[in-house]
C-alpha cells in the first residue's frame, strides 16, 4: 500500500497545481507550496486514514471529517502574508481539503 499512496500523494500534488492555477491565480507558486506543505504536514494522518478507508475500517464520511478536522493546519502562510483575506485563505482551504477527499476517494474506492 505505501507504494499507492505514494502514487496518491504525486496524482495529488499534480492535482494540485491545477487547483491552485485556477483559484489563486497570481499567488499560484506561494499556493503550490502552502498546500505542499499542508498535505505533507497530514502525510502521516492521510495515510492512515486512505488505508482505512480503502479496508472499509471507516466509511467515506468518516473520512470526510477527519480531513476536514485537519483544515486549521492549512495557515498558509505565505499567501497571508502576500495579502490574501482570511475569507479568500479559508476559501483556498476548503477546496484543497475538497480535492484531497475526492481524489482520495477516487483513487483507494473500487466501485464495483
Amino acid at each position: 500500500m505505501p507504494e499507492k499512496f505514494d502514487d496518491f500523494m504525486s496524482s495529488l500534488l499534480g492535482e494540485l497545481q491545477g487547483l491552485t492555477g485556477e483559484v489563486l491565480q497570481q499567488f499560484q507558486e506561494e499556493g503550490f507550496r502552502g498546500g505542499q506543505q499542508f498535505l505533507n504536514d497530514i502525510r502521516e494522518d492521510l495515510e492512515h486514514w486512505t488505508n482505512a478507508v480503502a479496508e472499509g475500517s471507516i466509511d467515506q464520511e468518516d473520512f470526510e471529517w477527519l480531513l476536514k478536522s485537519k483544515r486549521d493546519l492549512a495557515v498558509m502562510q505565505e499567501l497571508r502574508d502576500k495579502g490574501l483575506s482570511h475569507i479568500e485563505l479559508q476559501q483556498f482551504a476548503d477546496k484543497l481539503l475538497t480535492l484531497t477527499f475526492t481524489a482520495a476517494i477516487k483513487f483507494f474506492i473500487t466501485i464495483p
